[in-house]
């Protein structure tokens, strides 16, 4: 034996000082942060889901139109699916649709906010967001999530 055993503790000891340590951390992982992060990972996800979705695109295959208005528009496409946007600019709106199978669809910010679209019978939809950059995830019947890029408000 030499003088590093008796540093060492006991089976119990260093259980109950695991025990201990877990109950200090648990304290400073309030709701809110744990919300925070378990946002990010999403956002993070679905980015890299997104961003792997564009490499097997080719460029005809999705589209993004601006035209010489005060309206632009954008139009993303995935086979089949589509959703596309009219970015009123002026009266700080903007007007969808998504055309194609789906569960769901929510309106992203680049703030981390997101709330659900209620779609029409058509799959049109509205929002006033605020300026910045937003995006549209829609869940796919199939369960699959995808999300358009990026458009400035």
């Amino acid at each position: 034996m030499n003088d590093a055993d008796d540093l060492l503790l006991d089976d119990d000891a260093a259980d109950l000082l695991l025990a201990e340590l877990g109950e200090a951390l648990a304290e400073e992982i309030t709701d809110e942060r744990l919300a925070g992060a378990v946002n990010a990972f999403w956002v993070a996800r679905t980015d890299a889901l997104i961003a792997e979705v564009e490499e097997h695109l080719d460029a005809g295959q999705r589209a993004g139109v601006r035209g010489g208005t005060n309206e632009r528009q954008h139009l993303y496409r995935l086979d089949a699916f589509s959703v596309s946007l009219t970015v009123d600019s002026i009266d700080r709106r903007v007007t969808g649709r998504i055309d194609g199978a789906s569960s769901s669809a929510r309106w992203l910010d680049a703030n981390g906010a997101s709330r659900p679209l209620k779609l029409d019978e058509d799959g049109g939809f509205r929002v006033s967001p605020q300026s910045g950059p937003a995006s549209v995830e829609v869940v796919l019947a199939d369960g699959r999530r995808v999300r358009t890029t990026w458009t400035l408000l």
